[in-house]
């Protein structure tokens, strides 16, 4: 889908082939029914500078505003909607929103519609050129915040009857159950577990 308004590249009836679509002022990056590029929008002025965040593949600035939105190519697209599994798509969730995070960038952008990266009003930069799998962008990811509230006070309320390691281990092993979930795994895990361990400890159990 494509247009030179966001409105017009989100409409069904837009649809044109590709090298058309990437050529335009708006379209949209990622086909039907799977994630294969997780696009952001940063309302600043950042230039290509990534601090702690992992780079992205590529970029599109727009030179009026500085604004841009880089893009992280996924060697694995995710399935979306229908008859997708949730864990994948729960994972996506949760990469996106730390990406978005560690570059303030807006939360509230959905990612369906992108500035094309061919629009000769465009700045198209490559950063990075890596094609990404998610647990590498979890793995270059600062640690992520800790426990939900509902986890820290179910674990408050088991340390004042069972005792402060039983709450820790109960609030713990239901996490990382629920990261593994996820796709989460080997020292990724362990690092979420262990930022979750201090977290619990420094705030809910000391």
């Amino acid at each position: 889908m494509c247009g030179d308004a966001p409105h017009e590249a989100a409409r069904e009836t837009s649809r044109r082939p590709a090298e058309y679509a990437l050529a335009q002022r708006f379209c949209q990056l990622n086909p039907r029914g799977r994630v294969g590029n997780i696009v952001l929008d940063l309302d600043h002025e950042a230039g290509c500078i990534w601090p702690d965040a992992p780079q992205p593949t590529y970029t599109v600035i727009n030179p009026q505003s500085g604004h841009q939105q880089p893009g992280y190519l996924l060697a694995d697209p995710v399935a979306v909607g229908g008859k997708a599994l949730q864990a994948p798509l729960r994972y996506l969730q949760d990469i996106r929103k730390g990406l978005t995070r560690e570059l303030s960038g807006d939360p509230s952008y959905g990612g369906l519609v992108s500035r094309g990266p061919y629009h000769p009003d465009h700045i198209t930069r490559l950063v990075s050129g890596r094609i990404w799998t998610l647990g590498d962008l979890l793995r270059e990811l600062p640690p992520m915040p800790g426990l939900s509230r509902r986890a820290a006070t179910i674990a408050a309320e088991d340390a004042d009857r069972e005792g402060r390691n039983c709450a820790a281990f109960e609030a713990l092993r239901r996490e990382a159950y629920r990261l593994h979930d996820q796709g989460v795994s080997g020292a990724a895990l362990v690092r979420q577990v262990q930022h979750q361990a201090e977290a619990l400890n420094r705030d809910t159990l000391a």
